[in-house]
């Protein structure tokens, strides 16, 4: 490999007989390196993949602290969650993670196919939360920024 054409976290590891090279990307430039770097060993025979990291800790404390906000903020306008249980309707403060089952859990499902939250990918959890910020501000007036 060349001096000019760096990655930026570059790990040897074996595989068996042979070691592989991991790559990380963050950012354009780091792109346009990697790609030099792919059209300059074209030939030679490597295998690319591309992955999408999981949800850090901290993305995954945010999304329960997001729903945890949101309830309060119900709460706080006199939202509830109203079930029917026998034929008598009854109200129920919600709670974040009732919130997180109701809500999030669903929304996650339906945009990603995904029921457990530790398989969504680290970028897909801001589509999820616009989509269920959109509603919570629409249907309840509630405003609640992700992971502030």
């Amino acid at each position: 490999m060349s001096a000019k054409v760096r990655p930026v976290r570059h790990v040897w590891r074996r595989e068996g007989n042979s070691l592989s090279e991991r790559w990380t990307v963050n950012s354009k430039f780091q792109a346009e390196q990697f790609c030099q770097y792919i059209m300059a060993n074209c030939e030679a025979g490597k295998t690319y993949e591309i992955y999408q990291p999981n949800l850090t800790g901290q993305q995954l404390k945010a999304v329960h602290a997001y729903c945890d906000h949101v309830a309060r903020d119900m709460n706080a306008g006199g939202h509830d969650m109203q079930h029917v249980l026998n034929g008598a309707k009854l109200s129920i403060p919600p709670t974040g993670k009732m919130l997180y089952h109701v809500m999030w859990k669903p929304i996650q499902h339906a945009m990603l196919q995904h029921s457990d939250l530790v398989k969504v990918g680290k970028y897909e959890v801001d589509e999820i939360y616009r989509v269920m910020a959109r509603h919570v501000a629409e249907n309840f007036d509630i405003d609640v920024r992700f992971g502030g």
